[in-house]
């Protein structure tokens, strides 16, 4: 009884036969690996001793391809997997940064690629992808002045120029086209009009002046919208006589239309010219426009291009049309929105009659 006291739970003969058959079972198996050693239980692939020799793939080759993953993750096959998961992608490439030439041309370069030190060095096929791929136009005043910085620093190079200019010119930026206005002479003949252009449809009317158009040399010293955007500041500036031989350089370059020749003989005071001499989608007409006061018909505002809609919207016309032409580029980031609420400003109070007015004109009485 009293050896039953301390054995609440006596072992009974089945349960002790089970022990002593499983301790058997577990001797047996562990005897072999006991024979050859400690038992490794990690799986072959996660076990260092049966990692192939790392030096068996041979060295790296300098500028070659550097594989990421190990060697024993990298079967023959070529695609690299795990066990029992899906194929990793292959090893990376890699080379030194002046090993890489995209859009390259083979050019050499004998001194720094643009202004200043942004771009010293920088091969010029390189930039132009990076140039061509700017924002424009920028959104954001912080926005903007950083993109001039970097176009007024921008390779010199012709034909990375160009293909700025030409993204530029389809987006209306005329802030960003009058970054190019001191290398005229170093950009190819087409380059050179957009960039005139782009002068006379900024709101600051003394920039496309004093950018010293009459002193350039060369073929762009030439070019027609030079010449006549000389004509014009000669004009306005009391001088006609300058503003003649500007003219008739102009006509020598190509075809100037009997508008335009109005305009720079109004400026002068030699006639008087109306809204049937303006041509909307020339900036450079606009700017004469502007300085005459001519008064602008609802017609000059239909389907008006880019270029010319911060101009239309300073423009001496009904307050109408000029929302209209503000609300257009402040979509396209061409106008600044200070300038659109200025115009909803000076538009009708708020009264009963609003649902009844045009929608532009609604919507500067609900501003």
């Amino acid at each position: 009884m009293t050896g039953s006291r301390n054995r609440p739970f006596p072992l009974r003969a089945p349960d002790a036969l089970t022990a002593i058959t499983i301790g058997l079972a577990v001797l047996v198996s562990v005897a072999p690996a006991r024979a050859q050693g400690p038992l490794n239980l990690l799986p072959d692939f996660l076990d260092p001793d049966h990692a192939p020799d790392a030096q068996a793939s041979g060295p790296l080759v300098p500028g070659g391809p550097v594989p990421l993953a190990p060697d024993f993750l990298t079967p023959d096959t070529g695609a690299a997997t795990t066990p029992g998961a899906a194929a990793l992608p292959p090893p990376v490439a890699v080379a030194p940064l002046d090993a890489v030439h995209p859009l390259d041309d083979g050019t050499a370069l004998s001194g720094p690629v643009g202004v200043g030190d942004l771009w010293q060095g920088t091969a010029p096929g390189l930039v132009a992808p990076l140039l061509a791929g700017l924002p424009t136009p920028a959104r954001g005043a912080v926005a903007r002045q950083l993109t001039r910085q970097v176009l007024a620093g921008a390779p010199a190079a012709p034909d990375v120029a160009a293909r700025v200019i030409d993204k530029l010119t389809a987006a209306g930026a005329a802030e960003d086209l009058a970054a190019f206005a001191g290398r005229l002479s170093m950009l190819q003949a087409p380059s050179v009009p957009p960039v005139v252009r782009g002068l006379a449809a900024l709101r600051d009317r003394h920039r496309l002046c004093d950018a010293g158009l009459d002193r350039l040399s060369g073929p762009a010293g030439l070019d027609l919208d030079v010449m006549r955007a000389v004509a014009l500041c000669r004009a306005s500036a009391d001088d006609p006589v300058g503003a003649s031989v500007a003219l008739d350089l102009a006509h020598e370059q190509g075809p100037v239309t009997e508008g335009f020749d109005r305009l720079v003989r109004a400026l002068v005071g030699g006639e008087r010219a109306t809204a049937a001499a303006v041509d909307v989608a020339d900036p450079l007409s606009l700017w004469a426009a502007a300085g005459l006061g001519i008064a602008l018909p609802a017609s000059a505002f239909a389907d008006a291009p880019p270029l010319s809609l911060g101009l239309l919207a300073s423009a001496t016309a009904s307050i109408e049309d000029r929302i209209g032409a503000a609300e257009q580029g402040v979509a396209l980031g061409l106008v600044d929105p200070a300038d659109l609420g200025l115009l909803y400003a000076t538009g009708p109070a708020p009264t009963g009659a609003v649902a009844g007015l045009p929608p532009t004109l609604r919507r500067a009485a609900l501003h």
